[in-house]
């Protein structure tokens, strides 16, 4: 999964950076999604809750997200309440 490209409901927004993990139970709490290619220097968190869809014979994860929900949502950093704890190095 890591390294899929993501994409919007309405365009391609970037690929898959790293996968957050809860390590007591191994679950996916989520993705960071690198938007380098779109808006350069940003990784932005995605809950499984707004994956609509992945693909790995497309090598593709669609979001239940515009473009616009993407560029205007928080910067993903380690720290978040997201972060240090459940970061996993891709």
């Amino acid at each position: 999964m890591i390294g899929a490209d993501v994409r919007a409901t309405d365009g391609d927004v970037g690929h898959v950076d790293d996968l957050v993990v809860n390590d007591a139970d191994w679950t996916v709490r989520g993705l960071v999604i690198d938007t380098r290619n779109w808006i350069p220097g940003r990784k932005v968190f995605a809950t499984p809750g707004d994956i609509r869809e992945t693909n790995g014979i497309d090598d593709m994860v669609s979001l239940q997200l515009s473009r616009r929900d993407v560029r205007t949502s928080p910067e993903f950093a380690p720290g978040s309440p997201e972060g240090d704890d459940w970061w996993v190095d891709g």
